[in-house]
């Protein structure tokens, strides 16, 4: 994302070249040109500049009472090319494409999409974590995406393959609606699988926010609930399911791009993560696996 920064600059280093000699030459036709150059430079790094800068956005949500130990934690705020490099707490993060994912902006980017049918993911290596809960902050790309649906999602007990597990998912439709979904995934989302619920989050209009996630694996308890940024959490689960297939695994992130996905292809950011370990709660108030 830097580059396109850069180039936008540059191109109005040369529309203010263009504009200063025509201003000593007084040429009207070179006044245009200059400016319509500029104006160009400025669209160019507004496009670059996205994710927008942590500090437009809200602080995030407490921890849960009762945690014990926070097992991750991470804001992202370094710049990282390829990659999601080392979390705040946690470790370093594994990706399964450094060419589709950096940190930029106070988020961790998954982008680079060149067709539909795609599926990226960023994990950390936490393992044989049992209860955890874990509240991540995602931004949704900046246009309502074309020709398919994406999926930005968080897994907890995740497995080898780190989409499966238990899945929270924020949904961005190509008529600009936002929904939400949470998963049993099993085999890449293919046999076993299940749904454990879904719902409407926005009607229109999901172009450029940012939701809230967060995802409670308790003994066979599965919540998940899911708000906009800038808005109180509210204490209602959007999901209450029992399951018992995933009983322990990690953390992880990632986005699927539907089939038939066309450009402009969406970047999705990720921000502020943090997993507490809920055993010591879990085993405080009897609840089990």
């Amino acid at each position: 994302m830097r580059w396109i920064v850069e180039a936008g600059l540059a191109v109005d280093i040369v529309g203010a070249l263009i504009l200063a000699s025509a201003l000593v030459a007084g040429k009207r036709r070179a006044l245009e040109v200059g400016a319509a150059i500029l104006v160009l430079g400025f669209a160019v790094q507004a496009v670059g500049s996205w994710p927008p800068s942590r500090g437009s956005r809200t602080a995030p949500p407490s921890p849960v009472a009762g945690g014990s130990t926070t097992l991750a934690s991470d804001t992202f705020g370094r710049i990282v090319p390829a990659g999601f490099g080392a979390a705040d707490v946690g470790g370093v993060w594994h990706v399964s494409a450094s060419s589709q994912t950096e940190v930029s902006g106070g988020r961790g980017v998954i982008y680079g999409w060149t067709s539909g049918n795609q599926d990226m993911q960023a994990w950390l290596p936490l393992v044989g974590q049992a209860d955890t809960d874990t509240v991540v902050e995602v931004g949704l790309a900046p246009a309502d995406p074309s020709g398919a649906a994406y999926q930005a999602r968080l897994v907890a007990r995740s497995q080898a393959d780190p989409r499966d597990g238990y899945a929270a998912s924020i949904v961005h439709q190509i008529d600009g609606s936002v929904g939400w979904a949470l998963s049993r995934r099993v085999n890449a989302g293919g046999t076993d699988s299940v749904s454990l619920g879904h719902g409407t989050l926005l009607d229109a209009g999901g172009a450029g926010t940012s939701w809230w996630v967060r995802l409670r694996v308790q003994g066979t308890s599965i919540q998940a609930k899911f708000w906009p940024d800038g808005t109180s959490e509210p204490p209602a689960w959007n999901v209450s399911a029992t399951d018992r297939y995933w009983t322990t695994g990690g953390i992880s992130l990632g986005v699927y791009v539907g089939s038939g996905l066309a450009a402009p292809y969406p970047s999705t950011g990720f921000d502020n993560v943090t997993v507490t370990d809920l055993t010591s709660a879990a085993t405080a108030t009897g609840q089990g696996g």
